[in-house]
């Protein structure tokens, strides 16, 4: 029981703050690698939406990321586990989790789907882009938000316009001065 609360507690302490104001690598490319495949979605349509995502962050911080194969002799410096949370009380009542700075769990018995821009929406599934836009965010540290205009709102937030279309995430002000404070600007 003492064991299940201090993970309990770890994960929430994980969850929250970014771990530093400093950027954690020594480098500007920082590797990626997609460990398993999600249950409902396959690995064509997943692989060109994270890649989106991690360069929607780049094209505001001073980083590059890049995929490498999971079978590559070079180790990533960030893993996108797909993985099962059934049976997990770690994981219990989450879609996600994210070790910043290393590891962004995404679970396969969670509704993802992937959404087209004007089209009207099942918001009964969580919009992959948006999942992975929020994810790729907490790995590079940041916090999450009260603001229901950022990417980092604490509540996922279908993104729809008024008629229940489809709009594409962004990240917001506030996102992009967060990650820039630990990142500083692309020049």
């Amino acid at each position: 029981m003492l064991l299940s609360l201090l993970l309990l507690g770890f994960v929430e302490i994980i969850h929250g703050a970014p771990i530093s104001n400093a950027n954690p690598w020594d480098k500007k490319n920082v590797t990626y690698t997609i460990i398993d495949d999600p249950m409902n979605l396959s690995p064509v349509e997943i692989r060109p939406i994270l890649s989106k995502a991690f360069n929607t962050w780049s094209s505001v911080i001073p980083l590059n990321f890049i995929e490498v194969e999971q079978n590559s002799t070079t180790k990533a410096d960030i893993e996108v586990i797909f993985t099962s949370s059934e049976g997990n009380p770690l994981f219990a009542d989450r879609s996600g989790f994210v070790i910043p700075y290393k590891t962004i769990y995404l679970f396969t018995d969670s509704p993802r789907t992937i959404n087209i821009i004007g089209q009207n929406v099942d918001q009964i599934q969580t919009d992959f882009y948006y999942e992975a836009l929020y994810n790729v965010g907490k790995v590079l540290g940041l916090r999450d938000s009260r603001n229901k205009n950022s990417m980092m709102y604490t509540g996922y937030t279908t993104p729809v316009d008024s008629s229940g279309n489809y709009i594409e995430p962004k990240l917001s002000a506030e996102d992009i001065k967060a990650a820039q404070k630990i990142y500083g600007q692309r020049k």
